[in-house]
């Protein structure tokens, strides 16, 4: 398939490695920062073009830029009868009825940052603004060869949520352990098998089935001993007894 790549940042360079690994062509790379759509159009052996100079000439046009700028896109681009699809988690598919009569949504359920130098597997959750459309999407990301989904506005929104648990507010507490771990001079380093350890578990297990820790067993004299540590951490301490309350609390128990 022929694809036109709209954006140059994280997923659309992933995005763009994929569809060329797979054995497909991106024939332009549209972007708001030119130096950045140059080099990306370089690596995918591309054409570089302005949002004046785009094709009418590929199968798929896939909008790939930061949320707020794809109502802008959506003024300014039209391509009557082509295949446009955005890459948002948060965004209606309707944002793109101006553009084109065939509509609709690829969102890519994973963190993509470009500069890894590998592919990881990338779930997409799919919707499009008729059965067709939506037949055709799947269709492509059957040929990318990764996990589709077909998933409403909604469903989205909601999964999108959950993404924000899973990923972000945990890498968010990482974050926090490090900078912990390094101001009292120890070795954040031990903490990556434990790490891997409970990812891995969740390969073939419920997150709620394989809690650990004192607020799961309920040990307050532990509990209370790591508040006592936090003292002169208001900020984590305060944390520290909101996450275990919850725990305690949690609904899944």
């Amino acid at each position: 398939m022929e694809v036109v790549l709209i954006g140059s940042g994280n997923v659309a360079t992933i995005l763009g490695r994929l569809i060329i690994q797979k054995g497909h062509t991106v024939k332009q790379v549209i972007g708001h920062t030119s130096q950045n759509a140059v080099l990306l159009a370089k690596t995918l052996s591309a054409e570089y073009a302005s949002l004046t100079e785009i094709t009418n000439r590929a199968n798929i046009y896939i909008i790939a830029v930061k949320d707020h700028a794809v109502s802008l896109l959506a003024d300014q681009l039209r391509l009557p009868g082509k295949l446009v699809v955005h890459t948002s988690g948060a965004l209606q598919k309707d944002i793109l009825s101006k553009i084109s009569d065939q509509f609709g949504v690829m969102w890519p359920l994973q963190s993509i940052r470009k500069e890894i130098d590998y592919l990881p597997e990338i779930p997409f959750l799919v919707d499009g603004n008729k059965e067709s459309v939506i037949e055709d999407i799947v269709g492509f990301i059957h040929k990318l060869e990764q996990p589709v989904t077909v998933a409403n506005d909604t469903e989205r929104a909601k999964m999108h949520i959950a993404a924000v648990f899973a990923s972000n507010f945990v890498n968010h507490l990482y974050a926090l352990a490090e900078d912990f771990a390094l101001k009292e001079h120890l070795d954040y380093s031990l903490l990556l098998p434990l790490i891997k350890e409970t990812a891995n578990r969740l390969e073939h297990n419920s997150p709620a089935m394989v809690q650990t820790g004192p607020a799961i067993r309920g040990d307050i004299v532990i509990i209370e001993k790591h508040m006592r540590i936090l003292e002169s951490y208001p900020y984590l301490r305060k944390l520290y007894l909101r996450m275990s309350n919850s725990i305690m609390q949690s609904p899944y128990k």
